[in-house]
């Protein structure tokens, strides 16, 4: 990004804006007629952020599906690929891989439809959402630092405004979120979440007595709903609102409002988040995605949350280097020093916001923000094998942009004033375009690691090279690249890292050993690994179900019979178990219930091993 355009922005006006004392919270401040800001430069700010973004995430349609959900989400889920009633009846009723998402489908649904199973088109569909999404921001930072600062438009607001809007949307932590098709769920709940919040702010200026205006406040719930539907990690949003009336727009103290008043306009967003959070807790237990007590305990959790909460702050800050996956390591060792430092740092912090809250309320806010916003997937609520992820900063990390591009606002606005020299006024906003420069060439690079499977799995493997889920994945990749050597060499050291007390994790990755040597005509090999599998896990479908087709090539019909009704059993409909099950009761003359479940037969296929798929990370629990 040519550096002198944000420079030129920031420059681009003579008047200084009257603005109010932070120092008090509770005073509303008086906003002044909008016309002092010329149009082009509010226009030319937008313009920028837009362009910057696109040309910073342009890379990313080079990049191919990759083996970290997307096999499970496109490549082998006929289900989404259009918007005909089949379709959408699905995106609503289903609960895929342990998301509802019926929004985001909708948008991959038109992905199928326009582009069929070609990435490109895919990853364009993302990095045009994201693009939008730091429009968004732009709009949604102008009115907040407006509120803050009591500042008429003016250049230095615009620039503050698109200070903020970049340094969210080319920060190397929204990779994750932009160059990976799966989380298209980011991108798609931060557009609703930003159009909640502008329609509440809008509702807010148009109220009167301190009220919310009727229509926005119902429209920025309707938003809100369709957010959740989009990825539940908003569910904290009605706390982030409330935040948000203390300060910035400081309704706290206007006529006839208080705190009461101000809880009850929330309550049908928290009605909405009450609905969402019951329904992913029950997904969550009835199918067994969250991490159990027994796996990791509730000091273990505490340990976890609070090095998740100094962990993106820290990478806020130093953005390299960046995995796919930060393994949560068992048992977690609560008094190492990664997690007593992070619980230091945590309290350390909590307790200044709160002793500064009258002089720096935005520290406060954007504070109590983040951690509201990450609560959800931090260690308390833990599942998956991460102890943290890129993608969950998406939101979470927006206060800190917004203080970012304020320290930018408020350098414009003292340089003007005479409070600092022009000569350090014109550093100070160099300096951000430096770093936004900065931070853009790293997501870049950080591009390029989400080329294809292999090229990930090697950078997650050459961090952390005591991943055992890094080293699976990698395996995987070699798998289906073909190169079986490497990938038994692969999956045998996974096995070797992981730890027994994730015994669905340990069944996954024999199960994925056992298909790769069944695949190589090792049938003793496989059965070995089968059998491994089920003793950790007697529900893995991949194990059971290929140890029944080595038991039906060796004659043993009765047996290998009792594999696939046990397959059906657990996955009803399961199509390989159909076509050998079908097979094997016919020989046997016999007819199980189990099989009436199945699809109609539509042809002569043969039992061959690998009709399961190797698990997603996201069923490795």
């Amino acid at each position: 990004m040519p550096s002198h355009l944000t420079t030129q922005i920031c420059h681009d006006s003579d008047s200084s804006p009257d603005s109010v004392s932070p120092d008090d919270v509770n005073a509303r401040p008086p906003f002044p007629s909008a016309g002092v800001e010329a149009r082009g430069v509010f226009w030319a700010g937008a313009a920028l952020v837009v362009l910057v973004t696109l040309a910073t995430f342009v890379p990313a349609l080079s990049n191919a599906f990759v083996n970290w959900d997307d096999t499970l989400n496109f490549l082998a889920n006929p289900s989404y690929r259009g918007l005909g009633w089949p379709n959408l009846k699905w995106m609503f009723t289903a609960v895929h891989s342990g998301h509802y998402i019926p929004i985001t489908w909708l948008t991959l649904g038109l992905d199928y439809l326009l582009w069929g199973m070609d990435p490109w088109g895919y990853h364009l569909t993302s990095v045009v959402l994201h693009a939008v999404n730091a429009l968004f921001f732009y709009l949604v930072a102008r009115r907040l630092l407006r509120a803050a600062l009591g500042w008429q438009p003016s250049a230095g607001l615009t620039c503050g405004a698109a200070t903020t809007a970049l340094l969210f949307a080319v920060h190397p932590l929204r990779v994750e979120s932009v160059a990976w098709i799966t989380e298209r769920r980011d991108v798609v709940a931060g557009a609703l979440t930003f159009l909640t919040v502008l329609a509440y702010i809008e509702g807010w200026e148009r109220g009167e007595r301190g009220r919310l205006s009727r229509r926005w406040h119902w429209t920025a719930v309707a938003l809100f709903g369709l957010a959740l539907l989009s990825k539940s990690i908003v569910v904290g949003l009605p706390v982030v609102l409330l935040a948000l009336d203390y300060y910035p727009l400081r309704r706290t103290s206007a006529p006839m409002t208080g705190w009461w008043r101000l809880f009850t306009e929330k309550i049908p967003f928290l009605a909405l988040s009450l609905a969402a959070g019951v329904l992913m807790l029950v997904i969550g237990l009835r199918r067994e995605l969250l991490t159990t007590l027994e796996a990791v305990g509730l000091t273990e959790r505490l340990a976890a949350s609070a090095y998740g909460l100094t962990f993106y702050l820290w990478k806020t800050i130093v953005p390299w280097p960046l995995s796919p996956l930060y393994e949560l390591h068992l048992p977690v060792r609560r008094l190492a020093s990664m997690y007593l430092v992070a619980g230091a740092v945590v309290l350390g912090i909590s307790a200044a916001v709160v002793v500064a809250r009258r002089r720096w309320p935005a520290g406060l806010i954007a504070w109590l923000a983040y951690v509201i916003l990450l609560l959800p997937v931090i260690g308390v609520f833990h599942n998956g094998n991460q102890v943290a992820a890129d993608r969950y900063s998406y939101l979470a990390c927006l206060g800190w942009a917004l203080l970012g591009g304020a320290g930018v606002a408020w350098s414009w606005d003292a340089k003007g004033r005479g409070r600092i020299t022009p000569r350090l006024g014109g550093l100070l906003l160099a300096l951000a375009a430096v770093v936004i420069v900065g931070l853009a060439g790293l997501s870049t690079l950080q591009i390029r690691v989400w080329r294809d499977s292999e090229t990930l799995w090697r950078h997650a493997v050459a961090l952390d090279p005591t991943s055992a889920f890094a080293h699976f994945h990698l395996g995987d990749a070699f798998s289906a690249a073909g190169r079986a050597v490497e990938a038994r060499a692969e999956f045998e050291r996974a096995l070797a890292l992981l730890p027994d007390r994730l015994p669905n994790a340990k069944a996954a990755f024999h199960a994925s050993l056992g298909l790769l040597l069944q695949r190589q005509g090792d049938l003793a090999g496989a059965e070995q690994n089968y059998r491994s599998a089920l003793r950790y896990s007697d529900d893995n479908v991949i194990a059971r179900d290929n140890l029944g087709v080595i038991q039906a090539r060796r004659g043993e019909l009765r047996s290998a019979l009792e594999s696939f009704v046990r397959v059906l059993q657990v996955a009803p409909g399961y199509p390989s178990a159909c076509l050998s099950g079908r097979r094997v009761a016919t020989l046997l003359a016999v007819t199980p219930r189990e099989l009436e479940g199945c699809p109609p037969a539509t042809g002569n296929g043969q039992e061959e091993p690998g009709e399961g798929r190797s698990p997603s990370p996201g069923q490795l629990r």
